[in-house]
């Protein structure tokens, strides 16, 4: 479980809380994700973007996004935008995903988006990750006084912000996630080529 303060994001990768036999010391995903996100010095209610990464054992899940994807004609690596009201918002929210969301957030869901990714592993092979975010309506304000223009304005002004600083704040995770990757993979390399260059001298 990561933390982005700066884009207002946090990523969730394994959650095996469930799997954890019960204890008095047990802590609740709830309780991990707030203590977490403090510690990162951020406020957990201030997250506008939840991110899951779909395990590969999910076969379901996995299946089902596959589905999607089918069903749009869109390719394995071509992101998947879904709106209230989609028949696809109702089975992403059948996922174990959705249902963990709703133990660390508990406003309203604007969008969910679905990229795929690639994760590099210790011996540098490649498999194909689904990761599916979650955008969260803000943090409630002092609201203007109802019927009046000003309120109107403010919604108006305040949905298109909205919808500017979630797209914002997902293509500055997905860069970040890049950017990690990169370093990854690069080092990596480099410690192939160590070993590579130390068998070769031992020869």
């Amino acid at each position: 479980m990561t933390f982005h303060p700066n884009q207002k994001a946090a990523t969730i990768y394994m959650t095996k809380n469930d799997d954890e036999p019960d204890h008095k010391n047990k802590l609740s995903l709830t309780e991990i994700y707030n203590a977490l996100a403090k510690r990162k010095g951020t406020e957990p209610g201030e997250m506008r973007v939840v991110t899951f990464e779909v395990e590969l054992a999910d076969k379901e899940t996995n299946g089902l996004i596959s589905g999607i994807r089918k069903d749009r004609n869109l390719g394995p690596f071509e992101e998947i935008k879904i709106l209230p009201g989609a028949d696809e918002w109702d089975m992403i929210a059948t996922t174990q995903y959705y249902a963990k969301l709703l133990q660390v957030v508990n406003r309203p869901i604007q969008k969910i988006v679905i990229r795929n990714r690639d994760h590099f592993g210790w011996l540098s092979e490649v498999t194909h990750i689904n990761r599916v975010s979650f955008s969260l309506a803000p943090p409630e304000n002092k609201a203007p006084v109802p019927g009046t223009a000003t309120e109107v304005s403010a919604a108006e002004v305040q949905a298109e912000f909205d919808d500017e600083e979630q797209e914002a704040a997902l293509e500055a995770l997905f860069a970040t996630d890049e950017e990690s990757r990169d370093l990854f993979q690069a080092e990596i390399g480099r410690k192939c080529a160590s070993r590579i260059s130390g068998v070769d001298s031992d020869v």
